[in-house]
């Protein structure tokens, strides 16, 4: 073999350099790749329809030097997720990223929507992919679960007027905060509202019945799921529609949770029971009528009657007023006499009044009719002038 000549040799050990170079390289890559994966990661994640929750993922190399992205996929969605840097450790960093708890095409998970964008109860598979330097050095994936909502309501079957209704509401949120359980109180003839804050899933709500007649109730637990009314009504319009009808989608209350409970209201006094031998034997007392009394109720009665129907007329009756005012006084201090008498005097005064109001009408009327003649002859009836007309 011929020797090399001198440019040859070194042409060699250029590219024999270049080579190792590109070796040592690729295995510090490749060390750098080992080293650098997910070393904290949720082995599945459970999330209660419509909450909010936050994931957490830790990586075992420089956070400022990784990406983490993630793709949600199942039951007919498919949605990217955004992972920050949360903090940075001796041992890596943490990553996070919200889970929203609705779904629109073209946008993705998005905090707020309709009742048909709401993530369906069922399992979905969130895959992971941590990249370095462009490539993707390690990839995981967690099932998530979005779970029913469980509405759990315990209320007391009676209560005593005066206590306090006290409702204790349990589910399986796990938001720190949930502002859209609402409370209604349906009292028959009105209704109270209630905005319920659970905490961790719980809340308890007291309600005072001191002003709450005695009676059967019921009281409705509603979750709104974060899909209130398109058109802004107040939940007191549809709090008592089952999720199920159709009249429902109407206030976008079908994917609502509603639990019903009834709650008796009881007196405060006691019931007195009697006594049968004393109900059997004691006759009960006859109530006895004053005439005078019932004589001067009447008056009254009928003094009003005429004194409105006479007012309906036009006819101005203060001093028939007056009178039956004065009557109603008497009537109070049990001087019935006095009220028939005057309740009578005003029922005539304004039949008087009336009397002299039509007469004045009258009067009035004949008058007119005699200017009116004059007036056609051309006189001036009030100043005595012959007057001459066009």
């Amino acid at each position: 073999m011929p020797a090399l000549s001198l440019s040859a040799r070194k042409s060699l050990r250029i590219v024999t350099l270049v080579l190792f170079t590109l070796q040592v390289t690729l295995l510090i890559q490749n060390a750098n790749a080992a080293e650098c994966c997910f070393s904290n990661v949720p082995d599945e994640i459970e999330v209660t329809r419509g909450d909010e929750l936050d994931i957490f993922i830790k990586v075992s190399c420089d956070p400022d030097e990784v990406t983490v992205t993630g793709e949600l996929e199942g039951l007919g969605i498919k949605a990217n997720l955004e992972f920050s840097k949360w903090n940075e450790t001796y041992t890596g960093g943490w990553f996070y990223a919200k889970i929203y708890p609705f779904y629109k095409a073209g946008e993705g998970l998005i905090p707020a929507g309709k009742p048909d964008e709401l993530l369906l109860p069922g399992t979905y598979t969130l895959t992971l992919q941590l990249q370095k330097a462009g490539r993707t050095v390690d990839e995981v994936e967690i099932p998530l679960v979005i779970s029913p909502l469980e509405l759990n309501v315990k209320v007391p079957s009676e209560v005593l007027q005066g206590d306090e209704l006290v409702v204790e509401i349990y589910t399986n949120r796990k938001e720190s905060e949930y502002n859209f359980v609402y409370a209604i109180l349906d009292l028959k003839v009105r209704v109270y509202k209630y905005s319920v804050s659970l905490e961790n899933g719980f809340a308890e709500l007291r309600i005072p019945t001191a002003s709450i007649m005695p009676g059967s109730y019921r009281i409705y637990i509603r979750d709104a799921m974060k899909t209130l009314d398109p058109k802004g009504r107040d939940v007191e319009e549809w709090y008592d529609i089952p999720p199920s009808d159709a009249y429902a989608r109407e206030f976008y209350a079908q994917d609502d949770v509603l639990v019903v409970k009834e709650v008796r209201v009881l007196s405060l006094l006691p019931t007195p029971t009697p006594t049968p031998s004393l109900a059997s034997t004691v006759p009960s007392p006859t109530p006895t009528v004053d005439p005078n009394k019932e004589a001067a109720r009447n008056a009254i009665e009928n003094a009003e009657k005429v004194i409105n129907q006479i007012k309906l007329e036009g006819v101005v009756v203060k001093e028939a007023e007056d009178l039956l005012s004065n009557s109603k006084l008497s009537f109070k201090s049990n001087d019935y006499k006095r009220a028939r008498s005057l309740a009578e005097k005003a029922k005539s005064k304004a039949e008087e009044l009336k009397s002299e109001y039509l007469s004045a009408l009258e009067v009035i009327g004949i008058a007119e009719e005699k200017l009116n003649l004059l007036k056609s002859e051309g006189i001036d009836a009030m100043g005595g002038r012959k007057v001459t007309f066009g």
